[in-house]
């Protein structure tokens, strides 16, 4: 297993990169090996063959009910068992029940956090002067500047 590389489209692991990871053959059986490559959703072809030795798919695909651990210490597979966490099944996207914001509305809550933390806005003001969004007013490269904006005086 010099070259490992998982087959599932969209799936980038290999063992150069995650030796943590587990690879695993396709099933010498006929029946189970169709099932896998339905799972996958790939076509034996001319773009696909499977080799022995040489196809692989990561164990990231399998649920830990389908995995073990042998005596040698090595991950196997239980007999009957077919990858199904794949990203077109949304498996991976979030996490735990709740997905990940977004980084923009991660940085606008940090930086919210920060100028309350910093500066607080008293809650009478007699200023009407508004307060700005530091986001929209740090540096807008793709905006021309107004007229007479940098002329020197």
């Amino acid at each position: 297993m010099a070259h490992c590389y998982c087959s599932v489209p969209g799936c980038s692991n290999n063992k150069k990169h995650f030796p943590y990871l587990s690879f695993h053959d396709f099933p010498a059986d006929a029946g189970l090996r169709a099932c896998w490559v339905r799972a996958i959703r790939r076509d034996e072809g001319p773009t696909f063959s499977i080799i022995r030795g040489s196809t692989y798919i990561c164990s990231q695909h399998f649920t830990p009910e389908e995995k073990y651990v042998s005596v040698s210490g090595r991950s196997k597979l239980k007999k009957g068992a077919v990858p199904s966490r794949f990203l077109w099944n949304d498996w991976g996207k979030g996490r735990g029940s709740q997905a990940r914001e977004s980084p923009y509305q991660r940085a606008r809550k940090r930086l919210a956090e920060a100028d309350d933390s910093v500066m607080p806005v008293p809650e009478s003001s007699t200023e009407d002067v508004p307060h700005p969004d530091p986001v929209l007013t740090d540096h807008d490269y793709t905006c021309r500047p107004s007229p007479g904006q940098y002329l020197k005086t």
